[in-house]
């Protein structure tokens, strides 16, 4: 979990927001990163785990080079902090709590 927290690894939803896509083309890109023997991503339970910086070079050399790199780095600076907030496991608990 810390390191999901730190960004040494993305979900798929958040790799399709770093990258500007669609959750679909980064499964695509799993595959054929994967099929030219240069996985970005490992499958836990069910779940893809990137690797950002493997992501990263995969965006630079087959998704749109250099600036797309840069791009993404950016978008991920710009997210990192939100996503790296702690989370409630039931956001909506205080509803439900006693008053």
């Amino acid at each position: 979990m810390g390191d999901l927290r730190e960004r040494l690894f993305l979900t798929v939803a958040e790799a399709a927001t770093v990258c500007d896509v669609s959750d679909q083309a980064v499964y695509t890109w799993i595959d054929h990163a994967t099929r030219i023997r240069r996985p970005i991503a490992e499958k836990r339970a069910n779940v893809w785990i990137i690797h950002t910086a493997r992501l990263l070079a995969y965006v630079e050399k087959h998704r749109g080079g250099s600036s797309a790199r840069v791009k993404a780095e950016s978008r991920l600076r710009e997210y990192w902090p939100i996503w790296s907030e702690p989370q409630q496991l039931c956001p909506d608990m205080k509803e439900h709590e006693p008053s």
